[in-house]
Formats: structure tokens, C-alpha cells, sequence
């Protein structure tokens, strides 16, 4: 067996992880997924945005556009784009990987931020949280995929807005 140490000093001593050999393979996989399903787009996004390399810019841009092309009507997405369905576990992962699309320099237009935060808004429930999609009762994690959407939504629309205190 290695020993477990040497993985996590790697970085520290000027190797990045995402330079490991096995690292570069799986990265070459996810850049080849096509942009077809919003789960796994949204987790591309993100996956290669982080590795912040100019080879993989033109791909979270690209897959970026195509998320945000996805979005239905309702402001909201699904599995795949188009339709009149929405729920809020696809619609989670998109706005998380059009955060970290945005936050590497993709313009995402401001109207697909604004038309998700009205559907999130006008989805949640009565006791504050949220369900899968429109109906039933809230439960835990579709809240906290609420939450987490207005976590973003705010950071997009509203970021640099607030007034902070002052001498309080």
C-alpha cells in the first residue's frame, strides 16, 4: 500500500491533484460527455471550471450556454430541456453549475437569473420550504435545494447591493 500522505502534501508541494495522470483521464472523459442532460452538464460545469485551465474554458462556456438554453418556461429546469416540467433537484444542479460558469467568466444573462428566482420564489410552500416539484408537502432536502438556489440567485442578481454596517 502507499501511504496516504504523500496524496495530500502533493499540492502543497507545487504537483496540483488535477495534474495526476489519473486525474487528466477522468477530466478527458468529462470534457468528451455531451451536453444532453442537465444533471450531468451541470456537473461538468463545475467539475472543469474548478480545474480553472484555459484548454477547459471553451467547454464550461459552452456547456454553460447549453444550460441556460435549457431552461423551460417555468424558469425552472428538468432532465432535458424543453417542456412544461420542472423540479427542483434538476433545477438545483443547473443554477450551481451556471454559478460556477459565471464565476469563470461566462456571461449567463441576467433574465435567466431572474425568471428561476420567480419560479423558486413562487414554489415555495406555505411553511416555508419546498417539494420536488409544485405540489405536496415540503420535506428537508428539496428545501434545501431551495434554499440553495436563492443562496445563488442572490449572489447572481443582488451581490454587491447590500449596505453594510456601520460602526455596528
Amino acid at each position: 500500500r502507499r501511504p496516504v500522505v504523500p496524496r495530500y502534501a502533493r499540492p502543497a508541494a507545487g504537483r496540483r491533484a488535477a495534474d495526476s495522470p489519473a486525474a487528466q483521464a477522468g477530466l478527458a472523459y468529462i470534457r468528451r460527455l455531451p451536453n444532453q442532460h442537465v444533471y450531468t452538464t451541470s456537473l461538468k460545469v463545475m467539475a472543469l471550471a474548478k480545474t480553472n485551465r484555459a484548454e477547459d474554458r471553451p467547454f464550461v462556456r459552452e456547456a454553460g450556454i447549453w444550460l441556460a438554453n435549457a431552461q423551460n418556461h417555468t424558469g425552472l429546469w428538468s432532465y432535458t430541456p424543453g417542456g412544461d416540467r420542472f423540479d427542483h433537484s434538476n433545477s438545483q444542479f443547473a443554477l450551481l453549475g451556471l454559478h460556477a460558469a459565471a464565476e469563470a467568466g461566462v456571461n449567463i444573462p441576467r433574465a435567466v437569473w431572474q425568471r428561476a428566482q420567480a419560479h423558486v420564489l413562487q414554489t415555495q410552500t406555505r411553511d416555508g420550504g419546498w417539494t420536488y416539484q409544485a405540489l405536496g408537502e415540503s420535506y428537508g432536502s428539496m428545501t434545501a435545494a431551495g434554499v440553495t438556489d436563492l443562496l445563488v440567485l442572490g449572489t447572481r442578481l443582488h451581490f454587491g447591493q447590500e449596505s453594510g454596517f456601520v460602526r455596528g
